[in-house]
């Protein structure tokens, strides 16, 4: 989570927007550390694939996490703290519009490209039903449908359909009218 001063987090070029000024913010996916060395000009990149999140040391330092925690700050710099300490230093970076992947590092660009392997465990298993109303309401089809599958496998609510009649694209909105209706 990162705290809020004001109604915008604006560490990268997306904002977020918050309900409330001073509230707490959960991070998006996609999050990273961003450390610029002294010595260079290049930048080191600290982040969470499903291959660290579903490691046993993962599964041992993100402990008590829950929901979209694990695409976090919070996580990042737990899993590469030291002692017990989380990581500090760097920049907390997050885009929400991950496919817009000129937006990234170009190591993240380039694991975007392979979504599956590097967090598909991660999409099936933390990302949230707000997350994925997201997706769906802002992304490019091809992460409308793959959030689409996984809201109904996470049994959306009916606000989460509710908003989705009112902000999403008509495609969608008529999948989502669709569903409430049948649960009426």
């Amino acid at each position: 989570m990162t705290k809020a001063t004001g109604g915008l987090l604006t560490a990268n070029p997306a904002p977020v927007l918050l309900a409330e000024p001073g509230g707490w913010a959960m991070c998006k996916f996609i999050s990273w550390v961003e450390i610029q060395s002294a010595n260079s000009k290049k930048a080191t990149y600290l982040y969470l694939t499903d291959k660290e999140i579903f490691s046993s040391y993962g599964r041992e330092v993100l402990r008590g996490s829950q929901g979209n925690d694990f695409l976090g700050h919070g996580a990042i710099r737990a899993y590469y703290g030291k002692d017990g300490q989380a990581f500090c230093g760097g920049v907390d970076r997050e885009v929400c519009d991950f496919w817009n992947t000129e937006k990234l590092p170009p190591e993240l660009a380039l694991k975007i490209k392979n979504f599956e392997a590097n967090w598909g465990q991660t999409f099936r298993r933390y990302f949230m039903n707000n997350d994925l109303r997201y997706l769906i309401t802002y992304a490019p089809e091809k992460w409308k449908a793959k959030a689409w599958e996984q809201l109904l496998r996470q049994k959306p609510t009916n606000d989460d359909l509710r908003y989705l009649i009112t902000y999403a694209p008509e495609k969608w909105k008529a999948k989502a009218r669709a569903v409430l209706d049948r649960c009426r």
